[in-house]
C-alpha cells in the first residue's frame, strides 16, 4: 500500500510541475518539468526515445517533439541521461557552465546552482564537453568524470555507478567532505540543515539508502565521524561531537 501511495504522490507532483510554453501562434515549444522536492526522483521518456531520470530540486527544458536538426535540452540541477542514439541529430545537454555534446551515451550531470563543483561523468559511449567560459573543450570515455569549477576544472578517473546510483535511492560516499554529503541529504529530504563551520571538512565513506528516514541516516553517519545534530522547529543544526572523558 505505501508503493502504491509513493507512486501516486510521485504521478501527482510531476503533472504539477510540467508547464507547457507556446510560441505567438499558440504552437507547443518547450515543456518545463521541476523535480519534486520529496524524498523522490522523477523519470521521463522524450519524443525521440531518450530516457531521463531527474534529480531533485532539478529544472530541465526541452523541446516539446525534438524534431530539430540538433535536440538539445538544459539542466540545472542533476539528472541522468541514456541518449537515444541518431547520427543525424546530436544530442546537447546545456548547463550554466558546458555543454555535452553526444549522439548516444549514458552519462550523469550535475550542475546545481549553489555548489561550486559541476560535473559529468560518463557511465557508456562517448561524449565531448565544451566550456565556452573556461574556452576548453575534453572527450570523455566511460568511468571518467570532467569537473569544473567557477574559474578551473579537471578531468579524472572514477566509478562511474557512485555517481549514477542515486536513481537507484543510493549514494556512495568515497571520503566525501561532511558538507556536501549535508548538501545532498538537504535537498533529497527537503529538509533545512545547518552545520558548524569547523566540521565542514570531516571525510565520511560509506553507503546511504536514500528511502531511509532522515533521522536513521544522520545516526548512522554519527557513528562514524564525531558529530551530533539536534533539532530545531523546522531545522537540524549539526556540531561536532564533544567527547566527555
Amino acid at each position: 500500500m505505501e508503493n502504491n501511495l509513493l507512486k501516486i504522490m510521485r504521478e501527482l507532483w510531476i503533472s504539477i510541475a510540467i508547464i507547457h510554453q507556446t510560441d505567438g501562434k499558440g504552437d507547443k515549444k518547450m515543456k518545463k518539468i521541476v523535480a519534486t522536492l520529496f524524498l523522490m526522483t522523477s523519470f521521463l521518456s522524450l519524443a525521440d526515445g531518450t530516457k531521463i531520470w531527474v534529480n531533485s530540486e532539478t529544472v530541465l527544458n526541452y523541446s516539446a517533439r525534438l524534431d530539430s536538426a540538433i535536440r538539445k535540452i538544459s539542466i540545472e540541477g542533476e539528472a541522468y541521461v541514456e541518449v537515444a542514439k541518431n547520427k543525424h541529430k546530436p544530442f546537447i545537454v546545456h548547463t550554466s557552465r558546458f555543454d555535452v555534446h553526444v549522439l548516444g551515451t549514458k552519462f550523469n550531470v550535475s550542475s546545481y546552482k549553489e555548489e561550486a563543483a559541476h560535473s559529468v561523468v560518463l557511465a557508456q559511449g562517448k561524449v565531448k564537453v565544451y566550456s565556452d567560459k573556461l574556452h576548453m573543450s575534453t572527450c570523455l570515455k566511460p568511468n571518467e568524470m570532467f569537473a569544473t569549477s567557477k574559474d578551473s576544472c579537471y578531468k579524472t578517473q572514477v566509478n562511474a555507478y557512485n555517481y549514477i546510483c542515486w536513481k537507484n535511492g543510493l549514494l556512495y560516499l568515497e571520503s566525501q567532505p561532511l558538507s556536501t554529503i549535508i548538501n545532498k541529504l538537504s535537498r533529497h529530504y527537503a529538509v533545512n540543515i545547518k552545520m558548524e563551520k569547523d566540521i565542514y571538512s570531516l571525510k565520511c565513506s560509506g553507503k546511504i539508502v536514500l528511502f531511509e528516514d532522515l533521522d536513521i541516516t544522520l545516526k548512522n553517519i554519527s557513528n562514524v565521524i564525531p558529530i551530533t545534530y539536534t533539532h530545531k522547529g523546522n531545522e537540524i543544526l549539526i556540531s561536532k561531537k564533544i567527547n566527555i572523558n
